[in-house]
């Protein structure tokens, strides 16, 4: 009982932050073990009822943590939970100089209910988590904001649904194995051409001229888009070019996709097809739910043959600058270890003999148990 601590907060929802501080504790007292207590506010609105929090603790901490951690749902005082189940020792954790003055204050009052109840407190000292909290993380993801650094997919994912009702799902495989196919018969839209082509906003075309600079003023037409077909005969032939290309245009990509999956009426399943997630290590933005479609290495250039009418030299070019589907499927296995507690969608579809209504099937079921908070 003496090397048991408790860790109370209302973790709406749980974050890395009160991961690490766990872990910290952890590692600092070997042979202690971690209650995390949910506290239950009837004066606050939560996101996530208190069952809906633990399932969320309990899924998303690594596997030596669980084995030492009790997630309990406690609706009186953290003195009260202290005190009847003998408990000694509180954890708290402080991002500033304000937070330890609180936790502080606290620690007093509860001192006065039971004197023999002691509070450690541990500063977060990891820059990244020393600004992440549950209210900035709800506001950023309401807004469909990055928030990879601040809580596990699964939270993520969940946070997205019950803020927005919105499923994103990242389609990736190689040119011509059937992704654009795919997402079109399962009437999903998305698009990341738009950097070439539009002319409303002025930082596409600050970036298309940026790309006249590194790859030269024959890219662009004559109204400023994209000539793609120049440019990527110059990409596909030189790794490096292809390096500089993303450099331009990655963080714009994945800043516009945020907007237009923020503006997606709600509720809905987005699939966004991208053939980079895994090249460019994306699969973060999708909250690790990933469908990879691919087909024999023939079948594939015969795809690209009729459909872009390309040498066999520029056809091996594009080939040969993409990973291939033994790299992609050690991605999702890895992905599958990874999270392998957090029930991510990851899905390897033959793209010749894929079967439209299984996957949209899979899809909707996956989504319908998500939203009902059903994982398994």
């Amino acid at each position: 009982m003496k090397n048991t601590i408790v860790f109370p907060g209302s973790f709406d929802p749980w974050t890395y932050g009160h991961e690490a501080t766990v872990k910290d504790y952890l590692d600092l007292s070997p042979w202690a073990n971690v209650d995390v207590l949910i506290g239950v506010n009837p004066a606050k609105n939560p996101t996530f009822t208190p069952e809906e929090k633990k399932i969320l603790i309990e899924k998303t901490v690594e596997d030596d943590v669980k084995q030492r951690m009790n997630v309990v749902v406690y609706d009186r005082l953290v003195a009260e939970y202290v005190y009847e189940n003998a408990k000694i020792w509180v954890l708290k954790w402080a991002r500033t100089a304000e937070d330890f003055n609180y936790e502080m204050w606290i620690a007093q009052a509860t001192q006065k209910f039971s004197a023999r109840v002691k509070t450690i407190i541990i500063p977060q000292l990891n820059p990244v988590q020393t600004g992440v909290s549950s209210s900035i993380l709800k506001a950023i993801s309401k807004f469909s904001g990055d928030v990879a650094a601040y809580a596990s997919p699964l939270v993520r994912e969940a946070l997205r649904l019950r803020q927005s009702e919105k499923f994103l799902i990242g389609v990736t495989g190689w040119i011509a194995s059937g992704k654009s196919t795919l997402c079109k018969n399962l009437e999903d839209y998305s698009r990341t051409q738009e950097i070439h082509e539009r002319k409303d906003l002025p930082i596409f075309q600050e970036i298309r001229n940026e790309l006249a600079v590194k790859f030269g003023e024959n890219i662009l037409n004559p109204d400023g888009t994209t000539n793609k077909k120049i440019l990527w005969d110059i990409v596909f032939q030189n790794p490096f070019a292809m390096q500089e290309l993303m450099k331009s245009i990655l963080e714009p990509l994945i800043y516009f996709l945020r907007k237009k999956v923020d503006s997606i009426k709600s509720p809905a399943i987005i699939l966004v097809e991208w053939a980079i997630i895994f090249d460019r290590n994306l699969t973060y933005l999708f909250d690790e739910n990933i469908v990879h479609i691919w087909v024999s290495r023939a079948e594939q250039e015969k795809r690209i043959k009729l459909r872009d009418s390309l040498t066999p030299e520029q056809i091996a070019a594009r080939l040969w600058n993409q990973l291939s589907r033994e790299q992609r499927v050690a991605g999702l296995k890895n992905l599958q270890e990874k999270y392998k507690n957090q029930d991510r969608l990851l899905l390897d579809v033959d793209g010749k003999d894929v079967s439209v209504p299984e996957v949209y099937e899979r899809i909707v079921a996956e989504y319908k148990a998500r939203k009902n908070f059903e994982y398994k």
